[in-house]
This record gives C-alpha cells, sequence and structure tokens, in this order.
C-alpha cells in the first residue's frame, strides 16, 4: 500500500480491536510499545498505519483520523517528520543495530508537529540480536509521547524479555463472510470475490493484490499444479519442472498455505497430534524468509525437498 493511498481506518474485521486501543488513547493508557502479530495478508500494517494516523492527527473525528488535517496530508505524501519506518534495508537480511539507533535518536527529539511520534518496525522477527538488545534497552526507558508497533508474522522468535515490555496485540484471521463482503466491495462481483479469496488461501489482503494485479488466471494454474502434486498425478521429482515458470517464493508460499489449510482442517476434526506438520510449516516459512530477504538456495533441491514432505503428510488427502 502506497502512502498515497494511506488508510485512516481499520479494515472491517478489525473494529474490535480498534475500539480498544483508540479507547486506551482517549483515556491516555495506550502503551508505548505495541506487538502487532497475527496471519500474513490479514492487514496488520494497515492497522498499524491507520493508528498511526490516528496518533498523529490534529483533528480526531471519533475513533480515526481526520484525513484532511495537514499530518494526515503529510502521512500521504510520505513525508511526515514525526513518522518513521524501521525495516529491511535493500541487499539486507536483516534489521541491525545501526537501524535501531537511528529509531532511538529519533525518539529522543520533542514532536515537531504535534503530540507524538510513531516508529513502525517491520518485521520484527528480522532484528538480529544486537539490534533486539538496543531495543530492548530503550524500551524498558521509553521516550516521552514516542509509540512504537511492531509488526510480525512470527513473533515468538523474538526475545522473551523484549515481547514482555511491549503490549501484545493479536489480529485474528477474519471470518470468511467479513472478507468476501469485503472483497466484493473491492473487485464488485461477489463470484469474483469467491475465486479470488479461494486463490489466496483466505487471506483477503492478498487477495485483493491478485485482483488489482491480474493474477487470477495464474493462480488457478499454480493451485491446479499443487493438486496434481499432491493427489500423485505428478511426483515430487517432477514438480520442479511442472512449476519452472514460478517465482520460487510462491511457490514456498502455496506449500505453506496449503499446509495451513490442512492444519486448519485436522484440528476442527479434533485432531491434535500435528508436531509434524508444524515442524514442516516452520521449515517451509523459514525458507520463504530467506528467499524474501535475498537467499539463493538451489532451487531444484528447495522445490523437492519441500514437495517430497508436503506429500507425504498431507498427500491424497481432500484439501
Amino acid at each position: 500500500m502506497s502512502e498515497q493511498t494511506w488508510p485512516m481506518s481499520p479494515l472491517p474485521w478489525q473494529q474490535t480491536r480498534w475500539r480498544e486501543v483508540s479507547n486506551a488513547l482517549r483515556e491516555n493508557r495506550l502503551s508505548h510499545a505495541l506487538l502487532v502479530s497475527g496471519s500474513a495478508g490479514i492487514g496488520k500494517q494497515h492497522f498499524c498505519r491507520a493508528l498511526a494516523a490516528l496518533l498523529l492527527c490534529h483533528q480526531r473525528t471519533g475513533e480515526a483520523a481526520c484525513g484532511h488535517c495537514k499530518s494526515c496530508d503529510l502521512l500521504r505524501a510520505g513525508s511526515h517528520s514525526d513518522m518513521q519506518w524501521v525495516g529491511v534495508e535493500e541487499g539486507s537480511r536483516q534489521i541491525k543495530i545501526d537501524q535501531i539507533r537511528r529509531f532511538i535518536e529519533f525518539a529522543s527529539r520533542t514532536a515537531a508537529l504535534g503530540e507524538y511520534k510513531v516508529v513502525l518496525l517491520k518485521p520484527a522477527e528480522a532484528m538480529n540480536a544486537n539490534a533486539a538488545n538496543a531495543l530492548l534497552k530503550t524500551l524498558e526507558e521509553p521516550a516521552d509521547n514516542t509509540h512504537l508497533l511492531l509488526i510480525g508474522d512470527d513473533v515468538s522468535r523474538l526475545l522473551p524479555t523484549l515481547r514482555s515490555r511491549c503490549q501484545p496485540l493479536p489480529l485474528a484471521d477474519p471470518a470468511k463472510a467479513q472478507s468476501l463482503s469485503w472483497l466484493g466491495q473491492v473487485c464488485g462481483e461477489p463470484r469474483l470475490a469467491e475465486e479470488l479469496l479461494e486463490a489466496a488461501a483466505g487471506k483477503p489482503l492478498q487477495a485483493r493484490e491478485i485482483f488489482l494485479a491480474g493474477q487470477l488466471d495464474a493462480k488457478k494454474s499454480q493451485h491446479k499444479n499443487l493438486d496434481a502434486l499432491l493427489s500423485g498425478a505428478v511426483s515430487a521429482l517432477d514438480y520442479p519442472r511442472l512449476v519452472a515458470d514460478e517465482d520460487l517464493a510462491d511457490i514456498l508460499g502455496q506449500f505453506c498455505a496449503r499446509l495451513e489449510k490442512n492444519i486448519r482442517q485436522r484440528v476442527g476434526m479434533g485432531e491434535r497430534n500435528l508436531t509434524k506438520q508444524f515442524q514442516l510449516l516452520d521449515y517451509l516459512l523459514k525458507e520463504r524468509r530467506a528467499v524474501v530477504a535475498g537467499a539463493n538456495p538451489n532451487r531444484q533441491l528447495c522445490i523437492e525437498t519441500g514437495a517430497l514432505q508436503l506429500v507425504q503428510l498431507i498427500g491424497g488427502r481432500r484439501q
């Protein structure tokens, strides 16, 4: 999402959490550090951007930013002096200590335009050990009127001491009906919304990205290929050739999404011994994160390894 479309309010399925946060802000009890967690593709970054707008807005209207004051205009333009991003820099796989030091220096300043300063840090689990320890020291003595919003898909990877100094704010996956209603407004067709949500493994923001990029047919083809693998029509050793034109990170993401779906189905049927499934999911997520961050593994071996393990665990089952 670009600065030009900076959200001023939360997504429909985030309303309960939003009321909690906005009430805490109004009553002057909002934590200086929030750890926003949840599944990928459900709108964690959207939520935090909207919260940043609310914190920085000069003319709040109820529970949302006004959208037209100087602060809101500067957010849209990407030039707000009291707002800072911390993320993985180009060519790196980690958030490093120098970036945290810049945040510390930023936090020590007086707000230039209003009451608060805001820092969005994403993904929180990308901090290396030195960066995490530097941030921990800052959280022990928080700066006045500075709010740190940490966003993560897998916050269990953070230092326990760091997690303990943040207020946890988990965001739940939206109900299917909520996702479809929202997507229907995005694409204008209920049937298309169904297809988009299916292609995105139930993640509404990913579904919107698929729609805007015109990738629905490509995603359907990817699902067809994965169905062929899991049904045994294509072997794990032949699968790399079948998906030769697909991005490696996308392939690993498809493996993760299908495994997550299978885990939800098994939990729904009362199964509890899912250790192997969660171990494989953790492995696939780590492999995908490394690829996204710039790692260059042996493509064929990476796909074969993931495909073989996926078939062993969920092959032949209805998905």
